[in-house]
C-alpha cells in the first residue's frame, strides 16, 4: 500500500480503519471501524476489533475486507488503501489467525 508523504506528515489528518466481512461477493455484514488516530512515525492501531458474526455463520468463501481511511474534517473522508483476504483455505481451515 501506497501512502502519500503528506498523508503520513501532516498533524491536521486522522486516521481509521474499516473491516467488513463478505461470503460470495456481498456483504455479511456492516463495518466495524477502529478508533480515530493521528500518527507521527508510523501506522499502527494496536487495537482489536470484534465483528458481529460468529465462526460458525461464516461460510467457506468468507473474505475479510479492510480499508485504510484519512480524514480531516467530518465531510472529507478520503480511502487510502485497503485488501482483501480469504478467511478460509482448503477443507475450511483458518487461513487469518491474528493480523497483529
Amino acid at each position: 500500500m501506497v501512502l502519500s508523504h503528506y498523508l503520513l506528515t501532516s498533524n491536521d489528518t486522522d486516521y481509521y480503519v474499516t473491516v467488513q466481512v463478505y461470503g460470495d461477493n456481498k456483504p455479511l455484514t456492516l463495518p466495524v471501524r477502529t478508533k480515530f488516530k493521528a500518527f507521527r512515525h508510523q501506522l499502527k492501531w494496536d487495537e482489536w476489533l470484534t465483528l458481529p458474526i460468529k465462526y460458525c455463520d461464516l461460510p467457506s468463501s468468507a473474505q475479510l475486507a479492510v480499508s485504510v481511511w484519512c480524514t480531516r474534517s467530518p465531510r472529507k473522508v478520503t480511502p487510502i488503501g485497503g485488501s482483501t483476504m480469504s478467511i478460509f483455505g482448503k477443507h475450511r481451515k483458518t487461513q487469518i489467525v491474528s493480523m497483529g
